[in-house]
């Protein structure tokens, strides 16, 4: 069986959590500026051939949902393939006991979630 990359991402205003993967085995990757995305999203593209991207995704009635659909939106080129996947408690399970978030760890939760959901294993 084809093991195909997957690639998840926890967007917010400032920077992302990169995470990849595929079923077996999840990774945090990097964590990136927002301004720094294009470029780093093109290196992993040629690193990884055939990658789809899984883009976390809140709540509509959280601030940051519009906000990260219209990100999605303006590199919609270069995350295609690419799915949304519910990323309402990631970044709670990605904090440690210093409360602070790691992006690249909500990353992966997503990617997990993503693994486990219907929408992959249809």
């Amino acid at each position: 069986m084809e093991k195909f990359w997957f690639c998840g991402l926890d967007i917010s205003k400032h920077r992302i959590g990169i995470a990849i993967g595929y079923p077996q085995l999840i990774t945090p990757l990097k964590i990136v500026k927002c301004e720094d995305f294009p470029q780093e999203l093109i290196k992993i593209k040629q690193q990884y051939k055939d990658i789809k991207f899984v883009v976390g995704l809140p709540h509509p009635r959280y601030n940051n949902f519009k906000f990260i659909k219209d990100f999605t939106h303006k590199y919609k080129e270069l995350l295609r393939p690419f799915f949304f996947q519910d990323e309402d408690y990631s970044s709670i399970l990605a904090t440690d006991n210093k409360k602070q978030i790691h992006d690249d760890i909500a990353a992966c939760v997503i990617l997990e979630s993503f693994f486990l959901s219907s929408c992959y294993n249809k």
